[in-house]
């Protein structure tokens, strides 16, 4: 990994730092996209895909009304509403949106989100996320009011783009912030407002803090790379106290443990002389019923088609079924949301992606993307 992407993270604080007097333009009108239609849209003639372990549905349909799915089955059992507007779906691939679980907008390119023009943020957001099918995406880390400044302007449908979740700064141990950004390039001043909390008293606050700033997860290095070979861990007190809080506030707690864990972002070390390691681990964790959740951990890195992480989790030995669920069923389940998304069912969130190939016969065609309608409020938009 080269040290300009290594170092993206802090470029954009710097830049945030800088340039607060700079971009003071106010955002364009009109870069919404066109509403959905008035009434129910048809999705007619495509393979359906409703869920990880479900039989495939030919020549399907699936019915959206308002935020939901009405209707889910064969052409031939669906009564299309009069005035529906249809999309021809004929020799396409459907299935519920897509969840990227580790993603960053920590790019110079997202610099004072609440006042960029909203079509230039739209565009942006398509080329990182949208036309790859992401209805949902968990930032893992960036500063947490520019990031809840886009979900604002993404959530009042003036900017066009995925529901974003978001951690804000992580939490790293005391004096444990990782080799890889303390290059010489990031100025001290800037690495010192990383939290690195010492006591569980200062971990409570910093997490209490984090989540009053509008964060949906809250982050902890448990394990940190401080030197290559070398991981220091968090204090277990600390890490307890900070996940005690955050589960007292309904937050989810993620934990980057430096080892493989819940999001493999297999891209990452697919060059690196333990890959094989690996990508056994990835494999063994998912025998032994661990849930994957697909994450990219782009916004760190610049490769933003995820083509190449489907490849890799087909070859540390995941089938195609269990990378789908990796990025439905799977990210609804560990959100506490399986009742309202994931699947492509009657009553559940408007959000499809729809893929020009079938992931069954290549994985690469998850990336293949034609189409994608998500939930937002109380109708579904189409995003791309």
């Amino acid at each position: 990994m080269n040290g300009r992407r290594r170092n993206l993270f802090f470029s954009f604080f710097l830049i945030v730092r800088l340039t607060s007097i700079v971009l003071l333009m106010a955002a364009a009108a009109g870069a919404a996209p066109a509403g959905p239609p008035d009434g129910p849209l048809a999705l007619v003639g495509g393979t359906v895909y409703p869920a990880p372990d479900a039989t495939p549905i030919a020549n399907g349909v699936v019915l959206l009304q308002g935020a939901r799915i009405a209707a889910v089955g064969a052409r031939a059992s669906i009564q299309i509403p009069a005035g529906a507007t249809t999309i021809d779906c004929s020799g396409l691939f459907l299935a519920a949106g897509f969840q990227n679980s580790h993603v960053h907008f920590t790019e110079p390119r997202w610099v004072d989100a609440a006042s960029q023009p909203a079509s230039k943020l739209a565009s942006q957001i398509d080329e990182m996320l949208t036309r790859y099918g992401f209805t949902t995406v968990v930032d893992t880390g960036s500063l947490l009011s520019n990031t809840a400044a886009l979900r604002r302007r993404i959530a009042s449908g003036e900017v066009r783009g995925p529901r974003i979740l978001t951690a804000g700064s992580p939490l790293y141990p005391p004096a444990g912030v990782p080799f890889y950004l303390k290059d010489g390039s990031v100025p001290p001043d800037l690495l010192e407002l990383l939290p690195q909390p010492a006591t569980p008293t200062e971990a409570v606050r910093v997490v209490a803090a984090t989540a009053d700033g509008g964060a949906d997860i809250i982050k902890l290095f448990t394990g940190s790379w401080v030197a290559r070979g070398r991981v220091l861990p968090m204090p277990v007190e600390i890490a307890t106290a900070a996940a005690a809080e955050a589960h007292r506030r309904g937050k989810l707690v993620f934990t980057h443990a430096s080892s493989v864990a819940l999001v493999p972002t297999l891209t990452l070390f697919a060059n690196d002389s333990d890959a094989p390691e690996i990508f056994a681990e990835v494999r063994d964790y998912a025998r032994l019923g661990g849930r994957i959740l697909f994450g990219t951990d782009v916004g760190y890195h610049d490769r933003y088609d995820p083509s190449r992480e489907y490849e890799l989790m087909a070859r540390a030995g995941l089938s195609w079924r269990e990378i789908l669920a990796s990025l439905t069923v799977n990210p609804a389940a560990r959100f506490g949301e399986s009742s309202r998304r994931g699947r492509l069912a009657a009553g559940m969130d408007a959000d499809v992606t729809v893929l020009g190939g079938d992931p069954a016969a290549d994985v690469r065609a998850f990336a293949d993307v034609r189409h994608v309608i998500r939930r937002a409020g109380d109708r579904f938009r189409v995003l791309h």
